[in-house]
């Protein structure tokens, strides 16, 4: 290989290279740049256990097709003021709404079980009174588990996953719970726990559940 005579000019060209590489880089927005990389100062997302409720109403665009727009959105409205009442009075936190139901965390299974229980009372007796625009219905999935917490508040992990298959399973005004939920929720003597069975149970196993409990009241 020949070897190459460095001249002036390439020696003011790599000097100034050099330079450029090694000096420190400004500060953008919290990130440092040195060179071609980037260090972002990222917020790690918390890890918490907590239970987690999802909850879907039951054929709402047959609901909205008989009512029309403007009551179905009432409808809706007085939906959404019942699932919350249920959900802050036992100590728990809407999330997010997720289309026609809520996705919301608790930080006992016992508190989920109360909230579940008391959602589904509250929209059987609103289906019952004179100010109701229709009766309808919900189903309603719980878990309790591992989650992490992102800045937004919003939880992922199994439980959140488990939960809401539960809700896809459930049948119409039904509370489906995993068995970490009784075994931490049963405490409410008011509430009883039925282990699912029959072609319901056929019905998990093929999603891959091995075992679901109905919740409900004494």
């Amino acid at each position: 290989m020949l070897g190459h005579r460095t001249s002036p000019g390439d020696r003011h060209v790599a000097s100034r290279v050099f330079r450029r590489e090694s000096d420190p880089s400004p500060q953008l927005g919290g990130s440092s740049i040195r060179g071609r990389s980037l260090v972002s100062n990222l917020v790690e997302p918390r890890v918490s256990t907590g239970a987690i409720l999802f909850t879907d109403m039951v054929e709402p665009t047959a609901l909205r097709t008989r009512l029309g727009d403007d009551r179905a959105d009432l409808l809706r409205s007085h939906h959404d003021a019942l699932l919350t009442s249920g959900i802050e009075a036992n100590h728990g936190a809407v999330t997010r709404w997720t289309g026609d139901g809520v996705k919301a965390a608790f930080s006992t299974a016992s508190d989920a079980v109360g909230a579940a229980v008391a959602i589904q009372r509250a929209v059987r007796d609103y289906g019952t009174s004179d100010d109701a625009i229709a009766a309808f219905q919900v189903s309603i999935g719980l878990s309790v588990g591992g989650v992490t917490i992102d800045e937004a508040g919003d939880q992922a992990g199994l439980a959140v996953v488990e939960a809401a298959r539960l809700e896809a399973l459930a049948r119409p005004g039904e509370i489906l719970a995993t068995e970490m939920v009784r075994m931490l929720g049963q405490r409410r003597s008011s509430v009883a726990f039925e282990e699912v069975g029959g072609a319901h149970r056929d019905r998990l196993e093929r999603r891959g559940r091995q075992s679901g409990w109905q919740v409900g009241q004494k």
